[in-house]
């Protein structure tokens, strides 16, 4: 009970005691931020910067310069960090253009590869039909060989005298030579010579 009776006198005692130091820095603070706060409004006033100021000077002062960023410091930090945006930025777009230049290789790859194939194809049908064409072209010089073989003499030599001479120089060189000489002979003398010299050659 002692205790207790004690330790309430000495917090009867310290009561006061706190409470006059709370008043005196009261006392203290709030004039003294008033007075700062006119001072800096005064000084801005007059086209100083007392803030700007007052960070330099405590940036000077080892170990506050960690705690006070100055404008300068602020500015660097801003554009270093616009700066690492934009390198960002470019690094995104060079990915996304390799990707698409990627993309773009493999296409034309493909195409490429389209490309020889259709050639062979092309290739393939022009040999093909050149030979189509070939047989073709032999079909009809021999039928058409074979129908001057069957008319009689004068009438084939009558019609080939007025053909193309290449012409019926290549039907004269299908048909037998039994049938060929019975044709150059109901000729012209000049035509069947003429004939004649071609067939020779």
């Amino acid at each position: 009970m002692e205790m207790a009776q004690a330790q309430l006198q000495e917090n009867e005692y310290n009561e006061p005691k706190k409470r006059n130091v709370l008043k005196w820095l009261l006392l203290i603070i709030v004039p003294l931020a008033l007075a700062i706060t006119i001072l800096v409004a005064v000084l801005s006033m007059l086209g100083m910067d007392p803030i700007g100021q007052a960070k330099e000077i405590a940036n000077s002062i080892p170990g506050l310069n960690l705690l006070i960023t100055t404008d300068q410091e602020a500015e660097f930090e801003r554009k270093e960090r616009q700066y690492l945006s934009q390198i960002e930025n470019h690094q995104q777009n060079i990915e996304a253009l390799e990707v698409e230049l990627s993309n773009k290789s493999t296409e034309l790859d493909q195409l490429n590869q389209e490309i020889v194939r259709l050639t062979q194809q092309l290739d393939n049908f022009k040999d093909n039909d050149q030979e189509g064409q070939q047989q073709l072209a032999n079909d009809s010089l021999n039928k058409l060989a074979k129908t001057y073989q069957e008319m009689a003499p004068a009438n084939a030599a009558s019609i080939l005298s007025s053909t193309d001479q290449q012409v019926a120089l290549t039907i004269l060189q299908e048909i037998k030579d039994a049938q060929r000489a019975a044709i150059l002979s109901e000729m012209e003398p000049e035509t069947a010579a003429k004939f004649t010299e071609q067939l020779l050659d």
